[in-house]
This record gives C-alpha cells, sequence and structure tokens, in this order.
C-alpha cells in the first residue's frame, strides 16, 4: 500500500513539473505585438532616443533583421509596421533588429551629429544630461518639419529642404571634419511635430525643456 502510494504521490510530481514546464514555456513565447514593442525598444536603446533617451533620431534610419535582411525606414511608424511584418514573415524569431551606423541625432543642446559607432553612441550616453535612456512606451519626444536651417562652426548658414539633404551635409561635415568638437546646430524658430500637433520651437531653451517635458509624461 506504502509503496503504491509512494508510485501514485511521484507520478503526480512527475505530471506537475512536466505541465509547469509546458505552461512556462507557452508564457514566454512572444506575440507578435510584444515581439515589436521590444524591438522598437531595442531599436530606441540603441540610439538613446525616444521620449526616455537623451536624443532624437533623424530619420531615414537602416536597421538590420537576424536573417541579415536590411530595411530603411522613414518615421517612426515606419518603423513599426517594418518590424511587424517581418516578425509575422518569421514567426519562430526572437532576436531584435540592430541599427546600422552611421546615424544623425539631434542633442539636447540642438546640435545636428552624425555618429559612425556603438562605440560613439556609448560614449554620447555616457555624457548625455542625467543619463537617460531605459524602456519607454516607443514614441518620439518630436519630429522636425522641413525646411530647417543649420549653422555651422565656420558660422556658415545653410537651410535643408528634407531629411535626406540634411542627412547628406552631415555625414559630408563629419567626413571633412573628423575630430572636430564644434557640431553644426540648429537654428530656430524650428517647427516640430508632437503627438499631431505642430508647434513651433522658439529657441535652444524651450526644446529642451520640451525634450524634459516628454520624459516626464
Amino acid at each position: 500500500m506504502l509503496r503504491n502510494l509512494l508510485s501514485i504521490c511521484f507520478l503526480s510530481l512527475i505530471g506537475l513539473l512536466v505541465f509547469s514546464s509546458c505552461g512556462k514555456e507557452e508564457s514566454e513565447v512572444e506575440t507578435t505585438e510584444e515581439f515589436v514593442t521590444f524591438a522598437m525598444q531595442s531599436v530606441q536603446e540603441q540610439s538613446n532616443s525616444g521620449k526616455k533617451g537623451c536624443f532624437e533620431i533623424v530619420y531615414p534610419i537602416s536597421i538590420t533583421f537576424p536573417d541579415a535582411t536590411t530595411e530603411e525606414i522613414t518615421d517612426l511608424e515606419d518603423l513599426r509596421t517594418t518590424i511587424r511584418t517581418w516578425k509575422e514573415n518569421n514567426p519562430d524569431a526572437t532576436d531584435k533588429p540592430a541599427i546600422n551606423y552611421p546615424i544623425e541625432i539631434i542633442t539636447e543642446d540642438g546640435e545636428m551629429l552624425t555618429v559612425t559607432s556603438m562605440e560613439e553612441m556609448k560614449a554620447l550616453k555616457r555624457d548625455c544630461r542625467g543619463h537617460h535612456g531605459g524602456k519607454g512606451d516607443c514614441k518620439d519626444c518630436f519630429e522636425i518639419q522641413y525646411p530647417v536651417s543649420l549653422v555651422f562652426p565656420d558660422g556658415t548658414v545653410t537651410e535643408f529642404a528634407s531629411r535626406m539633404e540634411l542627412k547628406m551635409a552631415l555625414r559630408a561635415f563629419k567626413e571633412a571634419n573628423p575630430d572636430a568638437t564644434e557640431r553644426p546646430t540648429l537654428v530656430f524658430p524650428i517647427t516640430v511635430l508632437q503627438e499631431d500637433e505642430l508647434i513651433t520651437v522658439n529657441s535652444l531653451e524651450e526644446l529642451q525643456q520640451m525634450k524634459e517635458d516628454c520624459k516626464d509624461d
């Protein structure tokens, strides 16, 4: 009797462990939307951008998926759509996409610069005010509207009609001045899009306050 009872208890324990293991595996499987959210957070963490980061990305950017597929991204919503489509076509994938360098960013001080590597980005993260970063809700703080003008360290002021024109100018400046400590800065006022509202930003101080308010939301 005792032997039978012990056998029953042992089998029950094994069954419980198997059931618990299976249940854990199923609960750990990401849904498509969870994958999209985590992948977008990963991209923003890599660039320290968005509502919880120090910087804002100047689109377009490109990303590479684990299967070596590379996609150009025009804005945050395009990033979401592209990741979702890739995941639907690769349902078993768990690794997240990576940003391809160089990328262009807007700093909290209104500087526009090209970041050519993950090492440069890590250094910028260490230097950014308050060491912001971490998981946010996958939103940009704002999106700059064009045309926009930059003043370069030599005093030259140039207007750019599109994101691509701006990116090419920043990359050309980086290549011509690899050791420059002064960087091109925004000329105010500028217009930004924030949560479907066009806002005129009249100064660097207003831009910095907008970024701080964005982090507190």
